[in-house]
């Protein structure tokens, strides 16, 4: 259907409402992630002293590496699925990437 005044298919052509609200949230979300790359995010941290990271096996104090150097167990922590199981998430991960079910 073809509005007289303006020629365009009321079907067709775009909501201007729509579009608006579209490009004002992708201006927001780019102002978002500007004003955080301003933000010194790090000022507080002592970056000059090695962290030291707790062994989630034994609980001693280890420098980082990939295992624990008390009791060799792994230090980077392995997100498993209860219902499928699966070993295949990274640390930090919400969801399984196997069955997509949250963690």
């Amino acid at each position: 259907m073809l509005e007289r005044r303006h020629r365009q298919c009321l079907r067709c052509s775009p909501s201007v409402a729509e579009e608006l609200s579209r490009a004002q949230a992708d201006a927001q979300r780019q102002q978002i992630w500007d004003r955080a790359k301003e933000t010194n995010w790090t000022g507080d941290l002592d970056l000059a002293t090695r962290a030291k990271l707790n062994c989630s096996s034994c609980g001693s104090k280890v420098d980082g590496g990939r295992f624990c150097s008390s009791c060799g167990a792994a230090l980077a922590m392995v997100a498993t699925r209860g219902g499928c199981g699966s070993t295949a998430n990274k640390p930090g991960a919400v969801f399984c990437s196997d069955c997509g079910t949250r963690l």
